[in-house]
């Protein structure tokens, strides 16, 4: 018959099994539920998303903005070609009006080049993101039943593990008075034989 030490080793044993076999199924639960990894490329792939979209709408307003300029440049040249203005005072001033123009429209394509390579590299940056999310989330699914197997394991052993707790305590409380002592210990400690998912 075991002695009152032993009772007591082997239910402390059995309750930090009981915790270790807790916190993995916990682990591999979480795990199977949302991978991390999948997760930190999704909020990656939203970031690079919302990037994209912002460059792309400061290029379209850049367009509209330079089409906008354009217009009046030629309406600007027409006038100052069409010899209606005979002044050469107000000719001096078109004709400063209409440089003063073509040097902001030039400025202006300029700074919508360098939108368009922000928007290619926005672009770029997506398409990155994008594939390593497609090869994590087939990663995570192709290690799923391994993963699914090992939970089932774990909860098989678990369910064995309570049981073995809950026979080792109760033989402990109920063996006497030469095993008051070690009842007496065991009744004090913390018992994790709550029913786990899974594992009736």
């Amino acid at each position: 018959m075991a002695r009152p030490g032993q009772l007591l080793l082997q239910y402390q044993r059995l309750v930090d099994r009981e915790r270790v076999l807790r916190d993995d199924i916990a682990r591999i639960e979480s795990q199977l539920e949302t991978d991390p990894e999948v997760v930190a490329l999704e909020e990656r792939a939203a970031a690079a998303q919302a990037q994209q979209e912002a460059t792309a709408a400061r290029v379209r307003e850049s367009d509209k903005a330079r089409e906008d300029h354009r217009t009046r440049l030629r309406s600007r040249e027409k006038e100052l070609m069409s010899g209606r203005i005979r002044n050469p005072t107000e000719l001096t001033q078109m004709s400063e009006e209409v440089q003063h123009m073509k040097s902001r429209f030039v400025e202006e394509e300029e700074a919508e080049l360098q939108l368009m390579e922000d928007a290619e590299a926005a672009d770029e940056a997506l398409r990155a993101v994008m594939s390593e999310l497609t090869a994590a989330r087939a990663r995570a699914a192709a290690e799923a039943p391994a993963l699914q197997s090992e939970l089932d394991e774990l909860r098989s052993e678990l369910a064995t593990v309570e049981a073995e707790n809950f026979t080792t305590s109760n033989f402990a409380r109920h063996s006497g008075p030469r095993y008051d002592g070690a009842a007496s210990t065991v009744s004090r400690l913390p018992t994790f034989c709550a029913p786990t998912r899974g594992s009736a």
